[in-house]
């Protein structure tokens, strides 16, 4: 052999051995390694990987793995993936001191995938940029909105039934359907008109439907993105594999339609200005309205550039729209599951109705508390956002005398946070009285956060709540579901937006009312 080849090989021996050498050095000997390797769990580290390996399979597999693992190692254990530590935790006095917090507010690098459709918006933004946007947007979903984004969900929802009806209208029962198509569009609807102003027609018409399948697009490869790090990790493979084309025209498509409806508004109210100016002055004219859309706080901040306030837009439109989807879709599986659920939602919206004369007002919606119950115990069975990440910003005590350490992740599954047999008797039985008044306030009220909890909850989890009930209010008075499918074949898929396997599937049978 050649003396060029020996030292190649050397060379390449050398730097294996640096590298094993430095990984457990990481894995073992630093600040945030001696603390984390105190909790429990997987102690056999695989040479770069860490231990993900024993969670990572496939993607139908993935939470059922998590599950095992937390009943072997506890509700608060670590793993390490990659070079990373991670402490999961699905105890809620512990999920209490993370999201309490007014300093873990940092998302981990899980969400990085999201940065590369969403970049700055106030999913993904951080620190002091994320603390004035939330101030600036808070007024946009405060209660003074809620009349016209119910009047809104009311007319969207009525298009839905009607389209429904049309599609069906020569038969007494549909058969075996996914409708998940048509709550996202309806939802995508409503979000798009309540936050920008301006009516999207992706259920009458097909004319934004484009649209809404380049938003299904963006999910789907972000979805891609989360469970194939290396794609993130190595940028050439996501365009080798053909995902970069594909993406950057879905993404390029919603950013142009929202940008259109943003300089179509912001012209709006500039002429609207203008118009006033020239018949009572300037100082009488600065049009400001106590209903303010989404978009026209953006425009009154005038804070950054109009990229700026498309990310959030975009933003508002893609996170609104899937979630309060899939959470309408899972109601109504396990309320087809559940007939006797299903009997009493009936009679409630029934009764309902007959009084508000097929309106519903936010009066009327306080009155379907059943439905309600039945779509927040949908959503502890069936978190639509599987997991919440932060980087911890400095050393949390916990009562074992553990500490989490500075510039830690940690990862909260919501999945089995919901399922803590402690606070949740025979935590896989759908049970809706499990949300009574009553039984709310005697539990931790980070015992169930499936839009988060603490300063960092989801700005818009009121407005998902009062939607999901006017949609699933004119569906249940309209349908009565049921399914094919048996509860135990269905698996939790988990997500950005969880999803299931095999697809949910109802049937609709007319109701005569």
């Amino acid at each position: 052999m050649s003396d060029s080849f020996m030292t190649t090989v050397f060379f390449v021996l050398v730097l294996i051995l640096s590298l094993v050498v430095h990984y457990y050095y990481i894995t073992n000997f630093t600040r945030v390694a001696r603390l984390c390797n105190k909790f429990p769990g997987d102690k056999r580290l695989y040479p770069f990987l860490g231990n993900a390996v024993s969670i990572m399979g496939p993607i139908t597999e993935i939470q059922s793995k998590m599950t095992a693992y937390c009943e072997k190692y506890g509700r608060v254990c670590l793993s390490w993936w990659f070079y990373e530590p991670k402490i999961c935790i699905a105890d809620a006095t512990t999920v209490e001191k993370i999201l309490s917090s007014s300093f873990h507010i940092e998302k981990g690098p899980e969400y990085e995938p999201l940065k590369a459709n969403l970049h700055d918006g106030l999913l993904t933004s951080s620190g002091e940029k994320w603390r004035r946007d939330r101030k600036l947007l808070n007024p946009g979903f405060a209660r003074q909105q809620m009349d016209r984004f119910v009047h809104i969900c009311n007319k969207k929802s009525k298009i839905l039934i009607e389209r429904l009806a049309a599609q069906f209208k020569q038969c007494k029962n549909t058969g075996a359907t996914n409708f998940l198509p048509h709550f996202t569009n309806v939802a995508l609807e409503i979000v798009f008109e309540s936050g920008l102003g301006t009516e999207l027609c992706v259920q009458s018409d097909g004319q934004h439907s484009k649209f809404a399948t380049s938003i299904e697009t963006i999910a789907r490869l972000l979805q891609v993105r989360l469970f194939n790090p290396w794609l993130v990790k190595i940028p050439l493979l996501f365009k080798i594999f053909g995902y970069e084309k594909v993406e950057k025209d879905a993404v390029e498509y919603c950013t142009q339609f929202v940008k259109r409806a943003w300089r179509c508004k912001k012209n709006e109210i500039e002429i609207a200005n203008e118009t006033c100016a020239s018949e009572k002055g300037d100082e009488e004219c600065n049009i400001k309205t106590k209903n303010k859309h989404f978009i026209d706080l953006l425009l009154e901040a005038n804070l950054g550039s109009e990229k700026y306030c498309i990310d959030h837009l975009t933003t508002l439109v893609i996170a609104g729209a899937d979630t309060t989807a899939n959470s309408i879709n899972n109601t109504l599986l396990y309320l087809a599951l559940n007939p006797e659920c299903q009997k009493l939602c009936h009679e409630t919206i029934d009764s309902v109705f007959s009084q508000y004369n097929g309106d519903l007002t936010i009066g009327a919606l306080s009155e379907l508390k059943y439905l309600e119950m039945c779509w927040k115990e949908s959503l502890r069975l069936w978190p639509v956002i599987n997991g919440i990440t932060r980087r911890i910003m400095r050393d949390i005590e916990l009562d074992n005398g553990l500490i989490i350490p500075k510039g830690c992740d940690v990862i909260i599954s919501l999945y089995d946070l919901h399922r803590d047999a402690k606070i949740f008797p025979n935590p896989s039985v759908f049970n809706p009285d499990r949300f009574t008044e009553e039984a709310s306030a005697s539990r931790s009220s980070f015992a169930w956060i499936p839009f988060g909890a603490g300063i960092r909850n989801c700005i818009g989890f009121k407005h998902s709540t009062l939607e999901s009930k006017i949609i699933l209010a004119h569906f249940l008075r309209k349908y009565q579901v049921s399914t094919p499918l048996v509860e135990r074949q269905v698996k939790f898929v988990a997500g950005i937006v969880s999803s299931a396997h095999p697809t949910i599937k109802l049937s609709l049978m007319e109701r005569c009312i």
